[in-house]
């Protein structure tokens, strides 16, 4: 509530010197200003942020429902998908423009001709049996069927000696079996919902690379997934003082918070140097190990 406070206060400051600024500006071109307005103005502004706060970006939750060939498999990391997701984004809004002039001759203006659908990233944590990472493997390896795999361990080629092997062709499936429709959903201090935005027909198109290294003894792996969609759009949220929607938001947003409070202890954990340290570690270890196992979908 103090950073609110504060941040009202800086607003509040800045807004007054730019009504300042404007009042100035009005009296030398001869227009007049009323300052009650302008106090009424800022009370108005000040009043609506005391009410709401100010939207946090660490509130959200992201829906993946799998595609139509994922159905009964990988339920495991499914279910954790939504609590792995650690960092994404709201889409932008951008158009294709072209430049024409104003009136034939003259000046350059831009129209917009069609809208531009950019990427978009979400950064997962990866759990300790690789069931996410396996996850998004297989999707994309369903798109396109480019694994060669053995028919047979113990059949082998008299010539090479070597395992005989099959190649996919790299047959692409249909896109009715690989895509799903992805939503997320971002949550004030009262755990309503702000803004839905909902991904048609989405897939992944890319894992990115995820660096290993001996000397990050104290990190985790992340695996970065992008994904392309064809639509995108804003669904109409009714704010109301329910908190229980038909996720369990304040459920899905408690074990949220206290994925991330694990993680943050799993990553402060350091190499126990003494008995004492070791305990601190077990016990430490413990408290993350235990706010992560609790997580689950109601």
């Amino acid at each position: 509530m103090a950073d609110i406070s504060q941040f009202i206060a800086k607003t509040t400051n800045q807004a007054s010197q730019v009504g300042a600024l404007v009042s100035s500006v009005g009296n030398l071109l001869g227009s007049k200003s009323t300052p009650e307005a302008k106090r009424a103005d800022l009370n108005t502004f000040r009043s609506s942020f005391l009410s709401s706060g100010v939207l946090k970006n660490n509130r959200f939750f992201v829906e993946i429902p799998p595609p139509k060939m994922m159905y009964g498999k990988f339920n495991d990391a499914i279910k954790a998908v939504p609590f792995a997701a650690e960092s994404t984004s709201l889409p932008g809004v951008m158009f294709a423009t072209s430049e024409i002039n104003r009136w034939g001759v003259g000046p350059i203006e831009k129209k917009p001709y069609r809208p531009i659908f950019v990427d978009l990233n979400i950064s997962f944590i990866s759990d300790g049996n690789g069931l996410i990472y396996d996850f998004f493997y297989n999707w994309m390896q369903g798109m396109i069927k480019s694994d060669v795999y053995h028919t047979n361990p113990n059949e082998r080629t008299s010539s090479t000696g070597r395992l005989q092997t099959v190649n996919n062709s790299y047959q692409v499936e249909y896109k009715d079996q690989y895509r799903t429709d992805i939503t997320i959903v971002t949550f004030n201090e009262k755990n309503n919902e702000i803004i839905r935005i909902k991904l048609f027909d989405a897939y992944p198109i890319t894992i990115g690379d995820i660096p290993l290294s001996w000397s990050n003894t104290n990190d985790f792996v992340r695996i970065p997934v992008i994904f392309a969609y064809t639509n995108w759009t804003k669904e109409v949220v009714q704010i109301t003082a329910d908190k229980n929607g038909p996720l369990n938001i304040a459920g899905v947003l408690q074990q949220l918070q206290s994925f991330g409070a694990a993680v943050n202890v799993l990553s402060s954990i350091r190499r126990p140097r003494s008995i004492g340290d070791l305990a601190g570690v077990i016990n430490n270890t413990n408290l993350a190990l235990g706010g992560m196992t609790g997580l689950s979908r109601n």
